[in-house]
């Protein structure tokens, strides 16, 4: 969906393949939140009368962002502004009351250093429940750190964030390489002279066997755990081990087209909102007519929105059985499910949001996936489980990599990280010449 600018790979991946890039959707202090039946402004988070938590002097004023990197730097002060070398020091050695972060819950030590209102309006108002489970300290103060730090900046690729992995398969294309999309692979097994052999699903349902000198992985967790289930050879107690070292947390997206912007009239001109209630963060998109090429005298306008943990859960129980075993893409979203958006929609906004002409339902759950967002537990150590992963079984061309087992995760970023530590340590590549040495690996 987006890219921040301090990210080390793709804004430089971004500019290599020369795709022109554009500030994310982003508002301004106009845009609402609405916690514990209160409504207010983003700026109003200044004043704290008008804010519905009794906050002591020394949170008061402050935003759920300011507050959350105020509770990190209690830990690591220089947080906001570390490098991804530098955070991987971190881990192996900042600890609190002689124990290492990693060994301690984000919850435990973030409740520890702000009070318990502090902490709620963190929770609530940051408007991803994910986030503030009792993930691996080090590695959340990590991933959170960047995001929210001061003036971070936020990108996507013109025509939509689809284009990069659009250009890289294009690429690959030309380069020689086949890609074969809806075939899933139902099975792993060793072949002879250290190859790999996979057992590839058609779409019509038949099976081919598939011999390759090395097969990388990158996967999620859970098709990885039901390959595994089918695959002797991969059960094997070191690799079950590595596997267990994250967790994962459910996360959806409702999309609803309207005939106009109708939130322009309270003075919102993009960005999010945020809530309590199940719809938890709202994204205003564009407007036809305002993008390029477009017929500008078109007013058609889509929102988003996004949530994850226990909201997610609320907006299951509107979707049939069915369809969790389809594919996963954007369905037809449900009549009552999109009557519950519009009605809390109202309420977030302070008026009567008109019904879409159209809506679109995505949960991560649905197969291939399994889940939305993926976080070390505590107890992990990021930086035993990656590089064991790369050769997980000696003398077999087998490595594991992605998003899921990588510093910072839940990131475009996070799986290039990994891909290119692999690239570069086991298969001895260097790094491509718009990548400075050393910069966007995993350790």
């Amino acid at each position: 969906m987006r890219f921040l600018q301090t990210q080390e790979i793709v804004p430089r991946l971004v500019s290599a393949l020369k795709l022109p890039y554009v500030p994310f959707s982003h508002g301004s202090g106009q845009n609402l939140v609405y916690l514990r039946g209160v409504r207010f402004r983003e700026r109003q988070y200044a004043d704290p009368a008008v804010v519905p938590y009794p906050l002591p002097a020394d949170e008061a004023g402050k935003t759920p962002a300011q507050l959350m990197l105020r509770g990190i730097r209690t830990y690591i002060p220089r947080a906001a502004t570390m490098t991804s070398a530098e955070w991987e020091q971190a881990k192996k050695t900042a600890s609190y009351n002689g124990q290492l972060l990693a060994d301690q819950g984000f919850w435990n030590l973030m409740q520890r250093a702000l009070s318990p209102e502090g902490f709620d309006l963190v929770a609530d108002g940051i408007g991803y429940p994910t986030l503030f489970e009792n993930w691996n300290a080090a590695e959340q103060m990590q991933a959170l750190a960047g995001d929210f730090a001061p003036g971070a900046a936020y990108f996507t690729t013109r025509g939509g964030y689809q284009r990069l992995p659009l250009t890289l398969g294009t690429m690959a294309r030309q380069a020689g390489a086949a890609i074969h999309l809806q075939h899933p692979v139902v099975g792993v097994e060793p072949s002879p002279g250290g190859e790999v052999s996979l057992t590839v699903q058609s779409p019509g349902g038949a099976s081919t066997r598939v011999t390759a000198r090395h097969v990388i992985m990158a996967i999620p967790s859970d098709p990885l755990a039901r390959i595994v289930e089918r695959s002797p050879f991969l059960q094997d107690a070191k690799l079950a081990a590595a596997m267990a070292t994250v967790g994962t947390s459910p996360a959806s997206k409702m999309f609803l087209a309207f005939d106009k912007p109708w939130w322009s009239a309270l003075g919102i001109a993009g960005g999010s909102s945020i809530t309590d209630l199940p719809i938890k963060r709202c994204w205003y998109f564009g407007t036809e007519g305002q993008q390029p090429g477009a017929n500008p005298a078109s007013k058609h306008s889509l929102l988003m929105c996004y949530n994850d943990l226990s909201p997610a859960g609320y907006w299951n129980g509107y979707e049939p059985a069915p369809a969790f075993t389809g594919p996963p893409a954007p369905r037809a979203s449900p009549r009552p499910l999109v009557a519950s958006a519009v009605e809390q929609l109202s309420e977030l906004h302070g008026m009567k949001v008109p019904d879409p002409y159209w809506s679109g339902f995505i949960d991560w759950q649905n197969l291939p996936y399994g889940n939305g967002f993926h976080c070390w537990l505590v107890h992990a150590r990021s930086w035993e489980v990656i590089p064991y992963l790369r050769r997980p079984f000696d003398g077999i061309g087998l490595s594991i990599c992605g998003d899921c087992w990588s510093p910072a995760q839940n990131w475009i970023e996070s799986g290039l990280t990994t891909t290119e530590g692999l690239l570069q340590s086991t298969f001895g590549y260097r790094p491509p010449p718009w990548l400075p040495e050393g910069m966007g690996i995993s350790t």
